[in-house]
């Protein structure tokens, strides 16, 4: 990793009042800040604390969040028929679900040029999770609705991994807080001809902490979807435009290519697609027991996908060893000012069924 340049350090000193800054500890729980869990295994699943089940018709689903890290969503149990004995099936990668599962992520980039990165929760950078807990209403089986606010640490500043269980440093862990953040999840049936699709809101809102002012700030939301699971369902991804369909791509397969996009290569020589402007929406297709069942999601600018394959071990071929990663953009700000107070958020909207009720909810497919 390189160190941060000296150019930064007037931005460092404006930023002394509200740096997050903690002593390192060997405990889970932070001793400062009881609502911060601290060196969480990276690689390891954090634990489902809360639910939000809702059932269609023939498909229903079953999200498991995690409140300790931030509301991030761990589980997505699909089950293509209520009625039926066959189990759900868990599409979800949330093995390190402070860099996995399904979350909001913030990407701003500063006048100087420096690269911000803050997630619902973090870690993995410094080789461990961490996050902050959530509180939320239950008394509705279709709605989490977060009733405190996260401190939102960023996740890296310019490519160095930070984190709030240790010691603020301005060459190794410049870690800082801009904002506190809240889930608000929720579902509802949406009524075919061919029964009741599900319609799924996941959205994240902001609430900064000071006065902000960015070259440049994209929100996002991630989807970490198992490879494993893709293989075993025959996963297939279509990409429509206003006159055009692209798929069915398979995004489990390495050397996939897509042609609505830009290839992008980091500087770990990882691959990743930036899906194009003009795709007006994509669908994911599971076949679960024989019952084609897809997630469509509406998007207007852009996204990312890529296949990850050795996040968890050095095998590439060996599905356990990573993810499939799909990013939905909000929309970029350039020139972005939040002022200290002001609450923003960003939504993201699922649709899930069958692919005669996602046609008839509008999102044709060939």
């Amino acid at each position: 990793m390189h160190r941060i340049s000296t150019r930064l350090s007037s931005l460092l000193i404006i930023l002394t009042l509200f740096l997050s800054a903690f002593p390192a500890q060997a405990s889970t729980r932070h001793p400062v800040r009881p609502d911060l869990t601290c060196y969480y295994t990276w690689n390891t699943l954090p634990p489902v604390t809360h639910r939000l089940v809702l059932a269609g018709d023939p498909a229903s689903l079953d999200i498991g969040i995690s409140s300790a890290f931030g509301g991030i969503a761990v589980e997505l149990w699909l089950d293509p028929d209520q009625l039926d004995d066959s189990p759900a099936v868990n599409v979800l990668e949330a093995k390190s679900g402070s860099g996995s599962g399904w979350q909001f992520t913030g990407h701003t980039t500063t006048y100087d040029g420096y690269q911000l990165i803050t997630n619902q929760a973090a870690g993995n950078h410094r080789g461990y999770q961490w996050g902050y807990s959530t509180t939320y209403t239950s008394n509705k089986l279709n709605a989490l609705s977060g009733t405190n606010w996260a401190h939102n640490d960023i996740d890296s500043f310019d490519h160095i991994g930070t984190s709030p269980c240790e010691l603020f440093n301005a060459t190794n862990n410049p870690v800082m807080a801009f904002d506190e953040g809240q889930l608000n999840l929720s579902a509802a049936r949406r009524w075919t001809p061919t029964g009741f699709a599900l319609s799924v809101r996941n959205a994240y809102s902001l609430h900064s902490l000071v006065d902000q002012y960015w070259y440049k700030y994209l929100p996002t939301q991630a989807l970490y979807l198992s490879r494993s699971v893709a293989r075993q369902q025959q996963l297939r991804l279509f990409l429509v435009g206003q006159d055009w369909v692209e798929g069915p791509l398979v995004p489990y397969q390495a050397g996939l290519t897509v042609q609505h996009s830009i290839l992008d290569i980091d500087s770990e020589g990882n691959i990743s697609w930036l899906i194009s402007e003009e795709v007006t929406y994509a669908v994911f297709i599971w076949q679960i027991y024989g019952q084609d069942i897809g997630m469509a999601i509406p998007m207007t600018n852009g996204a990312n996908l890529s296949l990850e394959q050795y996040v968890y071990c050095d095998n590439p071929a060996d599905d356990t060893c990573g993810s499939i990663r799909w990013i939905t953009n909000a929309e970029t700000s350039l020139n972005a000012s939040f002022p200290n107070g002001s609450t923003r958020t960003y939504a993201f909207e699922y649709q899930i069924g069958t692919l005669t009720q996602l046609e008839f909810l509008g999102f044709h497919l060939p």
